[in-house]
Parts: C-alpha cells; sequence; structure tokens
C-alpha cells in the first residue's frame, strides 16, 4: 500500500476574470505568496507529467512554483443528478482539462488525491454550470 501524506488543500477560483486562491479564513486573494502556474491536462497522468517538467525546468532556475491544475466540475448532492444537470450546460469549448461531475465529497476526495500523489500543488475549480457563483468553493 502506498503511503500518501496529506498536504493542505489549496483551492483557487476564477472571479470577475481574476484568477484567486482561496485561504481558509480569508476573503479571496489574488495576492500571492509564491509563483503560481496554472495547467490544463486530459487526465491526471498528464497533469502529473506536467507538473514534473515545470518543476524541473524551475529548478534548473532556482525557483519553485505552485503548479494549480484546472478542473472543470459540477456538483450536486448525488452523482446521478449532477450527470443530468451537467449534460443540459456542457459547452464542447470547456474542453480540454479533467472534468469532475458528482458530489461535493467526490470533488473533496479528487482534490486531496491530486495533491496527495503529487500531481499539482492545488486545483483551479471552473464551473461547467455558466450560472455556478462558486459557492461550493466555501464548503471545500
Amino acid at each position: 500500500m502506498m503511503n500518501m501524506s496529506v498536504r493542505e488543500r489549496r483551492l483557487a477560483r476564477i472571479s470577475g476574470g481574476h484568477w484567486a486562491e482561496l485561504r481558509p479564513g480569508q476573503e479571496s486573494t489574488s495576492e500571492r505568496s509564491q509563483d503560481v502556474i496554472r495547467i490544463a491536462a486530459s487526465d491526471l497522468q498528464e497533469a502529473q507529467a506536467a507538473t514534473a517538467r515545470i518543476r524541473a525546468h524551475a529548478s534548473s532556475e532556482g525557483t519553485r512554483p505552485a503548479v494549480f491544475l484546472d478542473i472543470l466540475y459540477h456538483v450536486a448532492d448525488d452523482a446521478r443528478t449532477a450527470r443530468r444537470e451537467a449534460s443540459e450546460f456542457t459547452s464542447p469549448s470547456r474542453s480540454g482539462s479533467v472534468r469532475y461531475v458528482g458530489t461535493r465529497t467526490g470533488l473533496r476526495g479528487l482534490i486531496d488525491d491530486i495533491t496527495a500523489a503529487d500531481v499539482a500543488d492545488g486545483v483551479t475549480l471552473l464551473p461547467l454550470n455558466p450560472h455556478e457563483n462558486g459557492f461550493v468553493l466555501e464548503a471545500m
């Protein structure tokens, strides 16, 4: 069995066209304690490879940026409802990154797995629903 340490869950969102990392107990902020590089990948293996390439290049320059993976998401109380709702507003123009459709608990688990397996340092959550207000993040 693989021993994966649990790291801090780092979340960000796009609001008003601006990227903002969400920090526990604070308002959203675009101020970054370190450089952040956002990536989009079709799956977690591709994301992990991209993160490794970014880190190797950055290390050769003496830096260590945080890598955040874009995740397109939609959550509901149950997975069936989430899938049905997501099918109503999924846009082909928003493809190209990892997608998650399911429950909040499942999304939290995915985010924890991404950080524990060192796929990325954090995630930027992008709602599939064009009318989503991002309140799912407060429950994370």
